[in-house]
């Protein structure tokens, strides 16, 4: 648990938004320097029944953990691609996320988004995916069918195998012509 997932952030929203609190249930997975610094905050923002925090699980029990929710809330401040969110997509798991560019571009129409370190914005997307359960679904849907065609080992090696294709046909139609491929110049150059 690291500043760079905004977990605080979070729990900021459910703290403001008393009205989020009787519908909502929340699993903080993991551990890190921030650990005790939200159950603090947890506990000063009278989170106790509805915020829940589990040590860090193995790869493998995962797909029980996701089982056991039916939204994975990501408000990362800061994020590479995350794993867990195809994770979560794959399973047909509604996504609601901070509105970083790696994630609007990767994922599309199939998450809610929101302004990374903005509470008020989180407990609006929250409250949005609250009310209005069948699109929140629909998103769900949508992103299973994304991991599926963009994400899934078949995916990537089909990605892979063009990517090789493309380069052997580069390189015999460069020995065609009768010049060596841009590879071959360049390591001829750096002898």
């Amino acid at each position: 648990m690291v500043r760079e997932k905004g977990l605080q952030d979070l729990l900021t929203a459910l703290s403001k938004y008393k009205s989020l609190r009787d519908r909502i249930r929340v699993t903080l997975v993991g551990e890190g320097p921030l650990e005790e610094k939200l159950r603090g905050q947890a506990e000063l923002g009278q989170l106790d029944g509805i915020v829940t925090f589990q040590p860090p699980v193995e790869h493998g029990e995962v797909p029980s953990i996701l089982a056991s929710h039916h939204v994975m809330i990501l408000p990362s401040l800061t994020e590479g691609f995350p794993r867990v969110a195809i994770e979560a997509l794959a399973t047909a798991m509604p996504l609601i996320c901070s509105s970083l560019p790696q994630l609007t571009s990767s994922l599309g129409d199939c998450a809610v988004y929101f302004r990374p370190g903005d509470p008020d914005d989180i407990a609006t997307a929250v409250g949005w995916a609250e009310r209005n359960r069948d699109q929140l679904m629909q998103l769900g849907s949508r992103g299973q069918e994304l991991v599926q065609r963009k994400f899934s080992w078949e995916a990537t090696v089909s990605k892979w195998d063009e990517l090789f294709l493309s380069m052997v046909g580069n390189l015999i139609q460069d020995t065609r012509l009768g010049e060596p491929s841009d590879d071959v110049r360049s390591q001829t150059s750096e002898r």
